[in-house]
């Protein structure tokens, strides 16, 4: 007997989970119609499941912060201090960091670079025109000029155009007040 990926073992379970449920709803209608029907109420069952889990998602990502900044509330200084003790103590001490059982610790160098900053920016764009002109770039605020162009006024090199409509298909759930649908207890 050949091993199977695990993968498409799980993804065979959820096929006979969705034939079951497809066949139970095809044998209550009679005709073609039903998948419809059928396929956009899974949807929608799976939208809401989905939109409950993220709530608790972000939830839980609450709690996993505020307990981060309790951490570092508490024991912020004195693991500090005493990361520097390990890291002063490391062996060889040219390197930049520490391994420990449970993680990393070490120094960054960060600034010490230029930074550009602008004090007056309409004496600095006058100065920059004369002295390079091709670090002052001139751009157009599209929505702006739609705007205009909607109310009437002539933007000479600007037009406003209907696009060509194209219909394409798609499948999505309808949103609903309650979370689920309900479904009798015969199909699950």
């Amino acid at each position: 007997m050949t091993e199977q990926d695990p993968m498409m073992l799980a993804l065979q379970e959820e096929f006979d989970v969705i034939d079951a449920d497809a066949n139970l709803a095809q044998s209550r209608h009679e005709g073609q119609g039903w998948v419809v029907e059928w396929y956009l109420q899974r949807l929608a069952e799976l939208d809401a499941v989905a939109g409950v889990h993220h709530d608790q998602f972000k939830t839980l990502q609450s709690q996993i912060d505020s307990r981060r900044k309790a951490l570092d509330y508490r024991y912020g200084e004195l693991f500090q201090q005493e990361a520097m003790k390990v890291f002063a103590a490391r062996p060889d001490q040219k390197k930049k960091s520490v391994d420990t059982l449970c993680g990393r610790i070490g120094c960054r160098t960060t600034g010490g670079k230029q930074k550009l900053v602008i004090d007056d920016e309409v004496k600095a764009i006058a100065s920059a025109e004369i002295e390079c002109p091709e670090a002052v770039k001139k751009t157009l605020s599209r929505s702006i000029i739609k705007e205009q162009l909607e109310a009437g006024v002539a933007i000479e090199g600007a037009r406003l155009v209907v696009t060509d409509k194209v219909e394409s298909f798609y499948a999505g759930s309808v949103k609903f007040d309650r979370p689920l649908l309900e479904r009798t207890d015969d199909e699950h």
